[in-house]
Formats: C-alpha cells, structure tokens, sequence
C-alpha cells in the first residue's frame, strides 16, 4: 500500500477479476478462488518483465478431514486478465508439474532419496531429468514398453541400451 501512496495511485480505481472453483474428491475438498489484475504500472518491476500483462493471485484452500489448509500463490502473465483462461493455464500447469513428479518418484523412487547436502539435490534432479528425457525417447523407439521397465533393462543389460540408440551418433 505503500508504493501506491508513494506513486500517488491511491485514488486509482483497479478492476479485479475474480473466479473460483471447487474440486471434491480422494477425500478432501479444495476451493480455488482466482484473482486477476491488469493495471500494474504501480509495479516497479514491470519494466523488467517482456510482454507482462497481468497478475494472478490464487487462494488455495484445501480441506482433508477436520484439518483445513490455505495457501496464497502468485503469478505474472504476457496474458491478459481473462480470468477463466488464466485458471485454466494455472491449473494445467500444475498438472503437468505433479506428473513429472509422479513418474520421476515412480520411475527412479525419488521421494526416497537421502541426498541433501550442499548443491547435491539440484545436481540429481537434473541428471534424473536427462535421464527421463532419454528414456522417454527411446520409449518413442520401443512401443509399449514403460519408463520404469526401460530404466531396470538398460541397467541390467548394456545390450538392451545399444538396440535403442547409436551412442556414435549422440553428442554429449
């Protein structure tokens, strides 16, 4: 509020756009209410953003049991406050992040891992997520065969891993 009083915008009239959804089921409730924004000149850091058009904010409340939670969320967007189209942008971006997670705990048991020191955590994910992005193309080669089960046979058997790639012809 006080950047508002600084820039004297404090008799600025700014048009929210709101949504909200609720989703029920595996036991929990979970009410998103959506809040857009398209006048953010009062924003210092706009500038430094290309093509910023909006600001979303997301209340998450979930509800599991006699146990509620609430979480706030922020988002900047090129888009424009369509509120609905940014609930759905939001959302599916979530979704594509949680199966990510999901195949690489499926796939490599990364929910187990001890690793925690120093720069370690950051190193592993990014060698899991090279080693997912090759599994996944040469899933591509060998149709119908899961991550997980091409993971176990290429470390079982270096001749499983040269039927599917020509290691003369990768650069790394």
């Amino acid at each position: 509020m006080a950047r508002h009083k600084e820039l004297e915008y404090k008799d600025q009239v700014y048009e929210f756009k709101q949504y909200e959804e609720t989703d029920k089921g595996h036991g929990r409730i979970e009410v998103r209410k959506y809040t857009a924004v398209d006048q953010i000149l009062w924003m210092n850091s706009a500038k430094y953003w290309k093509n910023l058009k909006s600001i979303v904010m997301v209340e998450s409340t979930r509800i599991i049991g006699d146990k509620t939670t609430v979480e706030t969320r922020y988002y900047i967007s090129s888009l424009p406050a369509d509120i609905v189209k940014l609930a759905k942008a939001i959302r599916s971006h979530c979704g594509i992040e949680n199966k990510l997670h999901w195949i690489l705990d499926v796939t490599f048991n990364e929910d187990q891992s001890r690793i925690r020191k120093g720069n370690a955590t950051q190193d592993i994910a990014m060698i899991r997520h090279v080693a997912l992005n090759l599994l996944k193309q040469a899933q591509k080669r060998m149709k119908g065969v899961s991550v997980k089960t091409l993971r176990k046979a290429y470390g079982w058997n270096n001749e499983t891993m040269s039927q599917c790639w020509d290691f003369n012809a990768v650069a790394l």
